[in-house]
């Protein structure tokens, strides 16, 4: 209420003055008047908040009638997330001191493993400029502010003060979910499959492969939809087989935060609502409570989303949506882009071809399965980048659907769960560490793991040398390199030692856009690689260059030459 009397009364200029005054972004002002926050749409709100504040007596007056109702849900709600974290724990009260052991062991290890990424790979730029625009901010903005991984960016407040290097600050959160995720198919899976080695094998599987590694170490908001989309997996699979509607309410959270975790999530939501429904209608059973769960699920996302539609808009979604390819283009490019997406969720350009396939000797099996349902949705899962590749006539970025590579572990457990019958034990175990160390080193080698390095390490070291040499104005000429990979990088390390820098570009698409004139005395000014350079005032040296990224650095003589990166 009192958001909404202060919204009513709050000049729209003042509004405006006080975000770029916050953000200290002065460049953003008229992104803001013009695009995110036009004054048409802010009285549209402050309308919105009048009708809002005269439904309050009307709302109370309902909840307090249907008290009875309401405190039903709450408790429905409440018992709910109980139950079912008395579950998980049982799972572990249930096992040996040494399958306990076992996976502790694997956790250690885990946590081991990713510590050593996040220490000694530098930030990303994507890590960077996130940070510069949402987690250095106040937190209250982040909500209003449309970004890929909200329910990420939120968390970064909690870990941002900690009296640790910022970038250990920054990926706490998705070391945290990555590990509460490990648990989580582990507990699943034991449930599900009965089988200690099977959930083992499923969570080594899932800690080693591609993305897990990736998005535990990377500062985004991949790993929190993992960890919603496993959820809505097996609460899914447990309500079909027992009927309970504790699962539907877990079925409804984990699609709505998922959601809030990342929006491409509604993909993996869509393909699950199909089987769940389908599934029913099949065995004749009511469809009812399936529908009032994903229509509750669709109430928290707008709920959770709205803030972002009041604020920002959701625009920058549409406008980031790829191109769309002709088929002439789709039809020859079609077994590349299999083993494109194979190498980034598996490791390996024939994975998911070998999954297809063993997945299919799974279905088409004479023996009667129990595990139809979860079958359907690796197979799916699987197929599903290349159908969405054929049919919308676009590439959703593979981190867009990192619930993908989820098939992975699922169909490994269940491997080894119909191992169990004809291996031993003994076997069994070397079996599952042998795999889980060839999926951890063609992890470590993944292209997507290593590319962007070399360019991190340089755009630390580019920075630390402006600040040098004393760098505090500079101008990027060359609009056609890869330079503006360095611009979060600028920001946050200048940030980082509470120094300035007013830098300019010549890309008339950017917000820091400026007419270059030599006559302004920049300090630093960045040219293309083969361009001569015209006549400058004072002089100018040549600092460094990249053949690759198509650019060099000049400049100016006469600053403090400490020029030591650090």
């Amino acid at each position: 209420m009192a958001f909404c009397v202060v919204i009513i009364f709050l000049d729209y200029d003042r509004l405006v003055h006080w975000i770029v005054a916050v953000l200290q972004k002065p460049l953003i002002e008229s992104l803001v008047r013009h695009k995110a926050l036009p004054a048409g749409k802010y009285r549209f709100i402050q309308y919105l908040c009048g009708a809002g504040l005269l439904l309050v007596p009307l709302l109370v007056f309902l909840v307090l009638r249907k008290a009875d109702k309401a405190h039903a849900a709450v408790s429905l709600v409440s018992n709910s997330l109980g139950s079912s974290g008395r579950a998980v724990t049982k799972i572990f009260y249930q096992n040996t001191a040494v399958q306990n052991g076992s996976v502790v062991l694997a956790l250690v290890f885990i946590a081991i493993k990713s510590l050593y990424y996040i220490w000694a790979w530098d930030l990303q730029y994507d890590e960077m400029w996130c940070y510069n625009y949402f987690t250095a901010r106040p937190f209250y903005f982040t909500p209003f502010a449309y970004n890929n991984y909200p329910l990420f960016e939120l968390s970064t407040h909690i870990f941002k003060g900690l009296p640790l290097p910022m970038k250990v600050n920054l990926r706490l959160p998705v070391l945290v979910t990555g590990l509460l995720s490990c648990v989580l198919v582990y507990a699943c899976l034991r449930r599900y499959c009965r089988s200690h080695l099977a959930a083992l094998g499923g969570l080594l599987v899932y800690a080693f492969m591609p993305v897990t590694t990736l998005y535990m170490l990377y500062a985004r908001g991949v790993i929190f939809e993992s960890f919603f989309a496993i959820a809505g997996i097996f609460s899914l699979l447990f309500w079909l087989r027992t009927d309970r509607r504790n699962w539907l309410v877990i079925f409804f959270l984990a699609n709505g935060l998922g959601m809030y975790a990342m929006p491409t999530h509604i993909y993996f939501w869509a393909l699950l609502c199909v089987l769940g429904a389908g599934t029913r209608l099949r065995t004749r059973k009511t469809i009812r409570p399936f529908i009032i769960a994903n229509s509750l699920a669709l109430v928290l996302s707008i709920l959770l989303y709205l803030p972002v539609m009041l604020g920002s808009g959701l625009s920058f979604v549409v406008e980031a949506v790829t191109p769309r390819y002709t088929y002439s283009q789709i039809i020859p490019n079609i077994p590349a882009f299999i083993a494109s997406y194979s190498s980034y969720f598996t490791g390996f350009k024939a994975g998911i071809v070998c999954m297809v396939v063993v997945t299919g000797v799974y279905l088409l099996t004479k023996k009667p399965t129990r595990d139809p349902v979860l079958l359907a949705l690796i197979a799916i899962l699987c197929l599903f980048p290349l159908l969405a590749y054929v049919v919308q006539r676009m590439v959703v970025p593979y981190r867009a659907s990192g619930f993908v590579a989820l098939a992975l572990p699922l169909l490994f457990a269940l491997t080894v769960q119909r191992g169990e019958k004809w291996v031993s034990a003994r076997l069994l175990y070397p079996s599952i560490l042998l795999s889980a160390a060839i999926l951890l080193v063609a992890s470590h080698r993944c292209h997507d793991l290593n590319w962007s390095r070399p360019r991190d390490r340089e755009a630390m070291r580019l920075s630390y040398l402006f600040m040098n040499r004393d760098v505090r104005k500079l101008y990027d000429n060359s609009p056609n390199s890869g330079f503006f990979y360095f611009y979060p990088a600028l920001e946050y390390y200048y940030g980082m030692e509470h120094r300035q820098l007013d830098f300019s570009v010549a890309a008339t698409n950017s917000i820091r856009f400026k007419p270059f004139y030599p006559g302004d005395n920049y300090d630093c000014i960045i040219y293309p690689a083969d361009a001569p350079v015209g006549p400058l005032p004072g002089q100018y040296k040549e600092v460094g260059a990249d053949s690759v990224l198509k650019y060099k650095v000049l400049l100016r003589e006469g600053r403090d030459l400490n020029n030591s990166p650090r």
